[in-house]
This record gives C-alpha cells, sequence and structure tokens, in this order.
C-alpha cells in the first residue's frame, strides 16, 4: 500500500512538473488568461475577461448574458486552474439540469425525484452505454455520456435510467 501511495505522489508530482513548464512555454495570453479567470472566480468579476476577449478579437455579443459560463467552460479545459474546476462543473451542470426538457424524464428518473433521491451519472446505466443505436452503419450513432463528458460525480439528467 505504501509503494502505491508513493507511486501516486510520483505520479503527481510529475503532472505537475509536465504542466509547470507546459505553461512556461505557453504565449503570454494564455497565462494571463489564467490570471484573469483565477481573479474572476476570487472576486466574482467578469469584466477583465469581456475585455481580454476584446483585446485579442474573440468578443461575440452571444457571450454577452453568458460570460460566467464561458469562465467555467475555460476553467474547466486549464490544468492550471484545477482548484476551481469541481466548482466551475458543478455550476455549469446546474445550468444544464435548469434548461432540461421535463417532459423527456424516464420513469427511473421521474421516481427517484418523487423519493428524494439524490442520483448521479455514475448510478445511470446512459454513464458507460449510449442511448441510441449500437448499429455500426448508423451514420449518427449517440456518445455514452462519458465520452460527452460526463463524470460519475454529476447529478444526472432526467434520462436517467437505472441499470437493469
Amino acid at each position: 500500500m505504501m509503494d502505491d501511495k508513493h507511486d501516486a505522489d510520483e505520479l503527481q508530482a510529475k503532472i505537475k512538473a509536465w504542466n509547470e513548464e507546459r505553461f512556461a512555454k505557453a504565449p503570454e495570453y494564455v497565462r494571463v488568461l489564467g490570471d484573469i479567470l483565477r481573479k474572476s472566480m476570487r472576486s466574482g468579476g467578469l469584466l477583465p475577461l469581456r475585455r481580454f476577449l476584446f483585446k485579442h478579437g474573440l468578443w461575440n455579443n452571444a457571450f454577452r448574458n453568458q460570460l460566467e459560463v464561458l469562465r467555467d467552460y475555460l476553467i474547466i479545459t486549464r490544468p492550471d486552474l484545477k482548484e476551481f474546476e469541481s466548482a466551475a462543473r458543478e455550476r455549469l451542470r446546474e445550468r444544464t439540469l435548469v434548461q432540461e426538457n421535463h417532459d423527456l424524464e424516464t420513469a427511473d428518473y421521474r421516481i427517484a425525484m418523487q423519493k428524494g433521491e439524490e442520483i448521479y451519472c455514475r448510478d445511470c446505466a446512459w454513464f458507460v452505454h449510449a442511448t441510441g443505436s449500437e448499429d455500426p452503419d448508423d451514420p449518427d450513432p449517440s456518445k455514452t455520456c462519458v465520452e460527452m463528458g460526463a463524470k460519475g460525480s454529476d447529478q444526472a439528467c432526467v434520462g436517467f435510467k437505472r441499470f437493469n
């Protein structure tokens, strides 16, 4: 057991060193964006992010009411902001769940909600098995939730289906 802990610590140290080296070589605007995102998380302010997007020609009016969503998305894609990733993922997941079409609720989801259960993606059949056709000739095969970026600790969506 001690060796496993040592190996895990060693791997973590290597990953940290790799990330530090990678970001040291990154263009300045990548490092600046990291600082802006970090400060935004601490202060809650979004104006510096907006200014950054304008300055670099990345502003889109669609961002006007979605800057917090964009900030959270950027955070979960950056290894240098891991300390904020969990909270950002949670906020993004909450927004997704609020916008769901509840007419599409599965019976398993409805029953769990009536019982007041807390259900997570890891407990859902679709987490590792796609909901749609498994036919290799299907031009639009569905993806598992894992393939679409879900994590087992995410709150389950209205498509929740218990394992049989």
